[in-house]
């Protein structure tokens, strides 16, 4: 009686399990149907196609701004301050006082010396009325005429110290910091203050090692600006203001190599306002190095990066999901030409790549999008 309680007690169990595990399976058919309902995940992006560019190899180095009008002022005669003409970092014009020390002494000199030429002239001029009709010899006419020549060479010598202790502007620029005040006594040669004039261009000086061959006077040099390389005010417009590159030009090499770094130095010329640079400013000096060639090169925005190293996505084309699959590939990166990147190796010719949205790609994802041309202009799209 017992056996057959137990035995009903086993069959309805494993109805109840039984019905249980067949409700599961269609729930988790039905949940699977659902889910290949939907369509496959895929991303946007753009895509071009590698293509060569002319490429000049260059060398960077650093470079130093040089102003072409520059000059530290000083004072070649002792005295005592008696005018300052200009205000520190401030503009001048040529001819412009700018420090005048005392000159009463020498002034009084001068109307000494003045007199004694006015009596040595007239006594000049009587001698030779007195010689005209020989009355007096040629050697007080020759003592009368020594002492005239002394007595204006005395005047001459006491303007030249007048005009030593008036100290003007050589040019228009501007100058710098003073600490400068009326009743200050300078000894000679005291720096005064440094002006820095605007002839409408900037030198650059750099050196190239030995090893690189030889850049000719005309040879074409770009500079990139550096951080803080903009001057006062106009900080904004040389850097904050777009103003990234320049182009300019060699001017004059150095003859000879440093015997301490066996590198050879260049100046080069660039038109632009020398006010917007400080003196010895460092900027990155692009130097071409090697003949025009052509090369692959990629946007710079199709270069990805992780552990690993530096990679692009190459899209190959799936008829049956009527777009392309990503695929990595890895690459090697060299110089970087504007908006785009030298590629050394791992890409041919024609290789469709990724580009804007590169970055939400993942190996073997489906992927649609637009192609664009080397001019950043869409075309449309190539599935």
């Amino acid at each position: 009686m017992n056996f057959r309680r137990w035995c009903i007690t086993l069959v309805v169990s494993l109805s109840i399990v039984a019905g249980l595990a067949c409700f599961k399976v269609l729930q988790i058919r039905s949940a699977l149907a659902f889910a290949e309902s939907f369509p496959e995940h895929s991303e946007t992006v753009d895509y071009q196609e590698v293509a060569l560019v002319e490429y000049t190899p260059e060398v960077h180095v650093l470079g130093e701004v040089v102003s072409p009008q520059r000059v530290e002022l000083m004072n070649e005669l002792p005295g005592r301050i008696v005018k300052v003409g200009f205000a520190s970092d401030s503009e001048v014009q040529q001819g412009q006082l700018l420090l005048q020390l005392d000159t009463s002494e020498e002034r009084a000199q001068l109307k000494s010396a003045v007199a004694r030429a006015e009596l040595a002239s007239l006594a000049f001029q009587r001698i030779v009325n007195l010689r005209n009709t020989n009355a007096a010899s040629q050697s007080q006419l020759d003592e009368a005429k020594s002492e005239l020549s002394i007595a204006n060479a005395d005047i001459d010598a006491l303007k030249s110290t007048i005009q030593k202790k008036n100290i003007l502007a050589p040019f228009s620029g501007r100058v710098g910091i003073h600490q400068l005040e009326v009743g200050n006594f300078l000894q000679g040669s005291t720096a005064i203050t440094t002006l820095v004039g605007n002839p409408g261009f900037i030198w650059v000086d750099f050196n190239l090692p030995q090893f690189y061959r030889d850049v000719v006077v005309g040879s074409p040099v770009r500079i990139r600006l550096l951080h803080n390389t903009a001057n006062g005010a106009d900080a904004g417009a040389g850097v904050g203001a777009g103003v990234r590159e320049l182009n300019g030009k060699v001017v004059a090499l150095d003859t000879t190599l440093s015997a301490s770094s066996r590198s050879r130095h260049y100046r080069a010329r660039f038109d632009s306002d020398s006010m917007s640079f400080m003196h010895n400013a460092l900027v990155d000096v692009h130097v071409p190095v090697g003949a025009d060639e052509m090369i692959e090169a990629v946007p710079t925005v199709a270069i990805q990066q992780d552990t690993l190293g530096q990679y692009v996505y190459r899209l190959e084309t799936d008829p049956e999901a009527d777009g392309f699959r990503a695929y990595r590939q890895d690459v090697t990166t060299g110089d970087r030409l504007g908006d785009k990147v030298v590629v050394k190796s791992g890409l041919d010719q024609g290789v469709r790549i990724a580009t804007v949205g590169a970055f939400k790609l993942k190996p073997g994802v489906l992927v649609y999008g637009s192609q664009r041309g080397s001019d950043n202009s869409p075309t449309p799209s190539v599935p």
